[in-house]
């Protein structure tokens, strides 16, 4: 039976069964993905979001199964926003790819044109499937 088995109709649609769920087994076609979340000013954002468009699309051009976005935070806190860039990797992603695209993404983020917009640290952290 599906992990997503129950009395409702679940929407998902759940590859591993349970016995290999427990297994710690999962469906390596499943992506895992890097998220980087910081504070800026609000008035940092407009620069913000046009400079990580070019990063974006400068950093993935060699990688056109990698999907990254870049997410606001709906409730302001104080007179910070809160971001988030998320980059899903495909798991048939080369090491070398991805510690090269690591790479670049720490280089841009770095740069110190930008870095004055980070209000305390960038938080990395990365996830990989489970189900």
């Amino acid at each position: 039976s599906d992990v997503c088995s129950s009395d409702l109709h679940c929407p998902m649609s759940c590859r591993a069964t349970l016995p290999e769920a427990a297994a710690g087994v999962t469906d390596a076609r499943l992506p895992g993905g890097w998220f980087i979340y910081y504070r800026i000013r609000p008035d940092d954002l407009p620069a913000l979001r046009q400079a990580w468009c070019q990063h974006r699309d400068r950093c993935l051009q060699g990688h056109p199964h990698v999907q990254a976005r870049l997410l606001q935070r709906q409730d302001t806190q104080g007179e910070l926003m809160t971001m988030m860039e998320t980059y899903l990797l495909p798991p048939a992603l080369p090491a070398p790819d991805r510690a090269a695209l690591r790479l670049a993404i720490d280089a841009w983020a770095s740069a110190p044109e930008r870095s004055i917009w980070w209000q305390g640290a960038r938080h990395w952290e990365e996830f990989e499937p489970c189900a």
